[in-house]
């Protein structure tokens, strides 16, 4: 039974935090009032994709460090207040359609791995 729950904590912790490899973000840093299609691999100290709208339409998406992830810092990095903004941890995760799709597999993963480890 211990090797079942350890398969099914490793199958959770690989899926939803992968396997050393760097985040991935939509990055438009500049602003844009379209869907931000470029993408970024952010830097080992970026752990966080931000999604940033003002009050004139405008988003704005990059990669973040964990400490910038603050209203008064943000509310300083850019030339206006924020109207909204979400800062979040996952590959993909500051578009308009964001889905959790990497935490679900591995939840379907793990308990895949603890289904058989039982029969």
């Amino acid at each position: 039974m211990k090797t079942c729950l350890s398969v099914f904590l490793l199958a959770v912790g690989v899926s939803m935090f992968g396997l050393g490899e760097s985040l991935s973000c939509y990055s438009c840093p500049d602003g844009s009032t379209e869907r931000c299609e470029k993408v970024q691999q952010c830097s080992a100290a970026e752990t966080l994709c931000l999604k940033l709208s003002d009050n004139t339409g405008k988003t704005y998406s990059k990669c973040l460090q964990l400490e910038d992830c603050d209203f008064q810092k943000l509310s300083a990095t850019f030339p206006f207040t924020p109207a909204s903004f979400r800062c979040c941890p996952s590959n993909l995760c500051n578009s308009a359609h964001a889905t959790a799709a990497r935490p679900l597999i591995g939840l379907l993963a793990g308990l895949a791995a603890l289904y058989w480890g039982m029969h």
